[in-house]
């Protein structure tokens, strides 16, 4: 029963179309990875050892996080959604090898990118107006936003590299 409704709801798609819906999502989905061990390893730190609200609104700033939040990653978004969209509904109408990695790939991509715009980016937001906030609490936000964001990025390139193992079956 379960099976022919997942055919009935997600179309199955030939795999020369399934390549090339993978492709596209795998080359944005490999920038972003790319642009989020940069941030980690080298915008993050910049900001992340701040001790009050002051420090990191002037070192978030600085360090051209908030900038990138507005050109950078507002232009890769807009890509990055409808191509997850269509791999996530295309992954689940798949049959074959291809299957699992496909939908690990494109659902963690998904979750990952409401995990962004519920939590990660406002929180941003948050901590560079955070002048109300006890010192003690902003030093708290920024180490739970910087544990978060390894969790993410590491969910991410998992994501990635599952996606790659879909290709490549």
């Amino acid at each position: 029963m379960r099976k022919s409704l997942v055919r009935t709801v997600f179309r199955r798609f030939s795999p020369t179309t399934e390549n090339r819906l993978l492709r596209p999502f795998l080359v944005v989905s490999g920038v972003v990875v790319g642009a989020g061990w940069f941030e980690m390893r080298v915008v993050i730190p910049q900001w992340a050892k701040a001790s009050n609200a002051k420090e990191v609104a002037e070192a978030l700033e600085r360090s051209g996080h908030m900038a990138s939040g507005k050109q950078f990653w507002a232009l890769l978004g807009p890509a990055a959604l409808p191509l997850t969209a269509a791999n996530l509904y295309a992954a689940l109408g798949s049959e074959g090898p291809r299957r699992g990695p496909w939908l690990l790939s494109a659902g963690t991509a998904a979750a990952m990118s409401v995990a962004t715009a519920t939590y990660f980016a406002p929180e941003l937001h948050k901590l560079s107006d955070a002048h109300h906030l006890e010192d003690s609490e902003v030093r708290e936000r920024i180490r739970r936003r910087v544990r978060l964001d390894q969790v993410r990025l590491g969910a991410l390139t998992a994501a990635w590299w599952a996606g790659l193992r879909a290709l490549s079956r």
